[in-house]
């Protein structure tokens, strides 16, 4: 009886096995939804075809072992290669976004209507007490200009200068001086230093420039002749992503 139902066990499992016919009609069905997908989707193309493997091993065939195994070892490469190029491209939109210092302003007239925008950029120099400002209007580097702005106060108040403020400029291989001068010419906000640019000084002044367009760094060493600051004033300034910044105010 035992044996009986033994041979009879194994004549149901043969009869329900899937005949060589059916397995290969499978295995060109599952292997060609691989096939034809576009190598310019080998994370996908990879994919299919470590299903296509799996499911040989489950029914123990080897239709296209080989060539299964050939195409696995090449877009495993070239995904890798895609999912790195992704990732950089992710990091080159973010590094794209990034602005470090810089910060937005809008230029208004007298009766409150906007005439433009300005970037700034900020550092509290070493003294405590000292607020610095440097403002590119419009984004233009002809003439830049700063601001100190006194915190010792409930209220912060710009700082005044009677003469020209002399300040070295240290960068990674150069020191030159720029001058400032207080505005005072109608349509000048008093409250702003305009770099002196002229035939003597346009030489060192176009250094700032450059420094500010490679997105350099200045430290900056600065003074006037009436010793409105207790002490020479330094401060740093991080021209980076200035590039970012300009085009995103444009």
């Amino acid at each position: 009886m035992i044996k009986k139902y033994i041979i009879l066990s194994l004549i149901a499992l043969v009869s329900c096995s899937p005949s060589e016919e059916k397995l290969k009609i499978k295995s060109d069905e599952i292997y060609n939804r691989a096939k034809v997908i576009s190598s310019s989707e080998p994370c996908l193309k990879l994919e299919l075809y470590k299903h296509y493997q799996k499911w040989e091993s489950s029914t123990q065939t080897s239709f296209y072992s080989e060539i299964v195994s050939q195409e696995i070892k090449l877009y495993e490469e070239l995904c890798s290669k895609k999912l790195i190029a992704v990732e950089d491209e992710k990091n080159r939109k973010a590094e794209l976004r990034k602005l470090g210092s810089w910060m937005y302003g809008s230029a208004v007239n007298d009766f409150d209507e906007r005439t433009g925008g300005y970037l700034y950029i900020r550092d509290n120099g070493d003294m405590q007490s000292i607020v610095v400002f440097m403002y590119l209007f419009n984004g233009e580097l002809e003439q830049p200009r700063f601001s100190f702005y006194d915190r010792r106060y409930s209220e912060i108040k710009p700082l005044r200068f009677y003469d020209v403020i002399n300040c070295r400029v240290k960068d990674n291989s150069d020191i030159f001086p720029i001058r400032l001068r207080q505005g005072k010419k109608r349509g000048e906000g008093k409250e702003y230093l305009f770099t002196i640019v002229n035939d003597s000084t346009d030489k060192d002044v176009q250094k700032l420039r450059n420094l500010i367009k490679e997105e350099g760094v200045a430290k900056f060493s600065c003074n006037d002749g009436f010793n409105t600051f207790d002490r020479t004033v330094v401060f740093n300034i991080n021209f980076k992503y200035f590039s970012n910044a300009l085009r995103k105010m444009n």
